[in-house]
């Protein structure tokens, strides 16, 4: 393949969060965080399927890129879980240029690079 992959920072902690949403604010920069886990299989799916695509690439390049992988199921697994009223992956929040969580945006579930593409287009132009 030799596609660049998009570059995601790992998120641990509910803090780790609010200092990266801090810090895409001051940059006017779209967030993207992806819940994973090791027993995930959808997010496998995501993985080698819909990220690797170069319409999802490109669609992403706006964005702060974060995931939080919650294999261990620990108290900051579920903390980041339930501030996003989560039962688990995959699960993929989506956060404006202000730092606003667009609920009405996010994702759960697999999705197919073509509709996923077009859902951040449509959040990148807010």
């Amino acid at each position: 393949q030799g596609e660049p992959e998009p570059e995601f920072r790992a998120i641990e902690t509910v803090a780790a969060l609010d200092a990266a949403l801090a810090e895409a604010r001051t940059a006017n920069q779209p967030v993207m965080l992806d819940f994973t886990a090791e027993w995930c299989i959808s997010c496998k799916e995501m993985e080698e399927y819909t990220f690797p695509d170069p319409a999802v690439i490109g669609a992403l390049e706006p964005f702060m890129l974060l995931r939080a992988d919650v294999t261990d199921n620990d108290d900051d697994d579920q903390a980041l879980l339930q501030r996003f009223k989560s039962f688990g992956p995959p699960t993929i929040a989506f956060f404006d240029r202000s730092g606003f969580e667009r609920s009405n945006f996010k994702l759960v579930g697999f999705v197919p690079a073509e509709k996923f593409s077009e859902h951040v287009r449509s959040l990148a132009a807010l």
